[in-house]
């Protein structure tokens, strides 16, 4: 009896592990665990229109998370209210990481101070810088300066302070170009236009006398002469264009990059946010995500959480400096 009892335990063992192992003999693998993520497709949204710069990097990244991580990464564009849209239903949507954020450094730093917000910035999680877009001072070709001692010098000659395109009210060439005027004492008058494209045009033609513009944005007009840069607003140098100085090398305390990023709701795990981080580090390291970037103006870095923290946190005291001087109110 001991002997047949025995043979009915191993002939049962014997059954599970069979039944266990079935699935994968014929190509399918278990289901993840529902404390594993992600298991199941993960939005990513975006608080701008389709196209944009914003949008075009957040598909790169998206596509590179869904081919590391074997789930659906679907970009979601919920535009409107300068971002504040698309942010407000990042930061309500449950902890989880199935809604994520990649948005810029207006969400957390600029719209705060220049609009009426509907959602809490304490709300937003940084999980990731991807990609730093420095800005270039650019001037028409015939402007009668070459480098940044001699146009500031022009500057505080000309009366009534020199003519600057912005992309927008509250925008960050707007802050840029403000937060600059003040730091080097000369005056500015901020011409508003639509978009960065516009900018472009009226530097070439000589509408304006000058603008702070995203190399991105620029960089093609460079190296046909139909713009003269004379300084980059980056830490240092970029690699893209390294004739170019950093204002830093005039201007010490004076530096700013505009980027690119994801967020999460506050209380996401860890686990979650530490897995993109290290997953963006790796596409930013690697040649083809890399290069791609590269190609686009884009300093190719990825940061680690607490990282981005800390550049969202000197951002927040430029910005609130830069939209003090130039006295702009939240609508």
């Amino acid at each position: 009896m001991r002997s047949m009892s025995a043979l009915s335990t191993l002939a049962a063992a014997t059954l599970a592990v069979s039944a266990m192992a079935l699935p994968t003999a014929l190509g399918f693998t278990q289901p993840a665990r529902a404390d594993e993520w992600p298991s199941r497709t993960v939005t990513v949204v975006v608080p701008y229109a389709p196209g944009g710069f914003t949008d075009t990097l957040a598909r790169i990244a998206s596509k590179y998370l869904a081919e590391k991580l074997g789930q659906g990464f679907v970009v979601e564009n919920r535009a409107g209210a300068g971002g504040a849209i698309g942010t407000t239903y990042m930061t309500k949507s449950p902890p989880d990481g199935y809604v994520l954020m990649f948005g810029s450094a207006s969400q957390p730093g600029i719209a705060p101070l220049t609009q009426k917000i509907t959602y809490d910035p304490d709300a937003l999680l940084p999980i990731t810088i991807f990609g730093k877009i420095p800005f270039l001072l650019a001037v028409g070709p015939q402007y009668p300066a070459d480098d940044l001692a001699s146009f500031v010098a022009g500057a505080k000659r000309k009366s009534g302070g020199l003519t600057n395109a912005i992309s927008g009210v509250g925008a960050t060439s707007h802050l840029l170009s403000t937060g600059f005027a003040h730091r080097a004492g000369f005056d500015i008058v901020n011409i508003p236009y639509k978009g960065s494209a516009p900018v472009a045009a009226a530097v070439m033609q000589g509408d304006v006398d000058m603008a702070w513009a995203g190399v991105s944005d620029i960089i093609s007009f460079v190296s046909t002469g139909k713009v003269k840069v004379l300084a980059i607003s980056g830490e240092k140098r970029s690699p893209v264009l390294p004739g170019v100085p950093s204002v830093t090398e005039t201007y010490p305390d004076f530096q700013l990059e505009t980027w690119n990023g994801f967020f999460a709701p506050r209380g996401t795990r860890d686990e979650v946010v530490d897995k993109i981080a290290r997953l963006m580090r790796q596409a930013v390291a690697s040649p083809e995500i890399g290069g791609r970037l590269r190609e686009l103006g884009i300093e190719p870095i990825a940061t680690t959480p607490a990282e981005m923290a800390a550049v969202i946190k000197t951002d927040k005291d430029f910005y609130a400096r830069a939209v003090k001087a130039a006295g702009i109110k939240p609508k």
